[in-house]
């Protein structure tokens, strides 16, 4: 039951999370501009996630009794990630209404 509640809380923090960088990168373009400009973001967001699997993929191995291995450095590039996020976020802030 806690990893449950543990998934839905994870999930409900990235969904606010994808709400407010939506919002804000509606601001970048020009309204004639928006529709191209939230399509090269799309695209951009899964590339981003086609390397973030090739690359996991290079770091997990699992061991002979089943056990994986390389998860610490997963964990830490998705967190470094993640804590990045926000001082991107100011910084095109920053830059939109500038």
């Amino acid at each position: 039951m806690p990893v449950l509640i543990i998934f839905i809380s994870f999930m409900m923090a990235m969904s606010m999370r994808n709400v407010a960088a939506v919002t804000l990168l509606t601001h970048v373009p020009d309204a004639h501009e928006r529709a191209g400009f939230m399509s090269a973001n799309s695209a951009m967001q899964n590339f981003g996630a086609a390397a973030g699997a090739a690359v996991s993929s290079q770091l997990l191995q699992a061991e002979p009794n089943g056990v994986l291995i390389g998860m610490s450095g997963v964990a830490g590039i998705a967190m470094l990630c993640a804590l990045a996020l926000p001082l991107q976020l100011k910084y095109l802030r920053r830059l939109t209404h500038s």
